[in-house]
């Protein structure tokens, strides 16, 4: 009697494909094996660690902040002799563009303004964004924060119980800040 134990390749590992945003990330893996394995990657902004082993680890896959608006595409390879090659598709995305204050085409109506001043950022989205109405002597009267904002539509401001004057519209974002003069009638 001959008894044959035949021995059970397995390599298993990352997803197919990883979709990742723009912003710098690290990420952790289980590869389960019987078996030796290399990993590779084919990307100056993707780091996997370690590079080689045998049987079960753990993988760090380490991903610089994409600063382009670009997306970009790279391959992890997954290698053990005996059984087939592994691919992960990596595809991480561009980013976004937040554009200056300056850049922007603002409109701003009725100007003079009687009772509710209109505002309108065409096409913009802005994060940490601010509007604040100020009288000519540095007082802030109006004070309009905003974490993220569309302004594709209008923001309203109701001037309608302020004294007849010159007035300031200052706007600030992380990328800036702009001063209006505002007159109420």
């Amino acid at each position: 009697t001959v008894t044959v134990t035949q021995g059970i390749k397995i390599l298993w590992g990352l997803p197919d494909n990883l979709d990742l945003s723009y912003e710098a990330r690290d990420s952790t893996f289980i590869i389960t094996s019987n078996i030796d394995w290399t990993i590779s990657d084919d990307a100056d902004w993707l780091t996997v660690s370690p590079t080689s082993g045998g049987g079960d680890d753990t993988i760090t896959a380490i991903f610089i902040a994409n600063t382009s608006t670009s997306s970009r595409v790279a391959t992890i390879t997954i290698y053990g002799p005996g059984i087939n090659t592994q691919y992960v598709t990596v595809t991480q995305s561009g980013s976004v563009s937040v554009p200056s204050l300056y850049d922007l085409k603002v409109t701003i109506y009725p100007n003079p303004v009687k009772d509710n001043l209109l505002i309108k950022l065409n096409d913009a989205t802005l994060t940490d964004f601010s509007i604040s109405l100020v009288d000519v002597s540095g007082r802030c009267i109006i004070q309009r924060n905003f974490e993220q904002i569309d302004l594709d539509e209008e923001e309203t401001l109701d001037l309608s119980i302020l004294k007849s004057g010159l007035y300031f519209l200052v706007m600030r974002s992380e990328k800036g800040s702009r001063v209006y003069k505002i007159i109420k009638e």
